[in-house]
């Protein structure tokens, strides 16, 4: 299952903060497709989310995940990371998709 981390949490928390977007607004992933084919993980924030996505709660984060993305996304985690800073300025973080870590189950 898609996992958001912590720090990727607390990312959006401050986009959300900046943005002056709501507390009760939830962050949505969904895909747009490239004329290459490819397509290019959208993430925005929502009021609700649409009637087919999937829906968790993560880190007090509201995930809303678009159906089509839900398989591809299954095994991804989210994570946040310093950004590298073009002036010399204190970076800010920029979200990271990631492979899932293996668990083990033993």
């Amino acid at each position: 299952m898609f996992q958001l981390t912590q720090n990727a949490a607390s990312t959006i928390d401050e986009a959300r903060r900046l943005r002056d977007v709501p507390m009760n607004y939830g962050v949505r992933f969904s895909g747009l497709k490239a004329p290459s084919g490819e397509i290019n993980l959208q993430i925005h924030f929502v009021e609700a989310p649409a009637p087919s996505d999937i829906v968790a709660e993560q880190h007090g984060t509201h995930v809303f995940i678009a159906e089509d993305l839900a398989g591809p996304l299954s095994d991804a985690t989210l994570d946040a990371s310093p950004a590298v800073s073009h002036d010399g300025s204190t970076p800010a973080n920029e979200l990271v998709l990631r492979p899932q870590e293996p668990t083990d189950d033993a």
